[in-house]
């Protein structure tokens, strides 16, 4: 029998969040609790079954650190590469994408709202160029994107955003 194969793999980091978008059901407090082991041996299964991408993300999984450089560390050790999906919005920004990039992180994402509905949606779509500058500035990276959350009221906007970003080298 063919043993299945993956290419991409997503991984829910944590449920923690320090912003409340008024959208988001995502953030609920509850904590990353797997030890790393288990991710060491999660990720040794992924690459077994042709994994080659592995995209973290969550609430926000930067404000659950603990084991994230290490984990990303592994994956890359292993020919998984790897992107965070971040707001942005944490304490010891700069300090913990030092860390990412110092354990192979070589990709950012980060959450972008085309017509920001609060003021956490706000907060987290101003700090998105920001964040993607700084980790440029770090050394080589392979990439970097934003995502985009569309709804009925913004998805005719999502040209001039791809465009904009396009201009700046950034996924969409």
């Amino acid at each position: 029998m063919k043993r299945p194969r993956i290419t991409k793999a997503e991984i829910l980091w944590t449920r923690t969040c320090p912003l409340s978008c008024s959208y988001c059901n995502m953030a609920d407090g509850r904590r990353n609790t797997v030890s790393q082991i288990e991710w060491f041996k999660g990720f040794d299964q992924l690459k077994q079954l042709g994994c080659s991408f592995a995209a973290f993300y969550g609430a926000e999984p930067l404000a659950d650190f603990d084991k994230l450089s290490e984990v990303i560390d592994f994956a890359e050790s292993l020919g998984i590469h790897t992107t965070v999906i971040t707001s942005g919005c944490v304490s010891d920004l700069n300090h913990k994408l030092q860390s990412l990039y110092s354990s192979g992180l070589r990709s950012i994402t980060t959450s972008y709202d085309v017509n920001p509905s609060d003021s956490y949606s706000k907060r987290k779509t101003s700090k998105a160029l920001e964040v993607i500058d700084y980790f440029r500035s770090l050394g080589p990276v392979r990439d970097s994107a934003v995502v985009v959350t569309l709804t009925k009221e913004n998805y005719q906007l999502l040209p001039e955003v791809i465009r904009f970003m396009s201009g700046k080298d950034i996924w969409t």
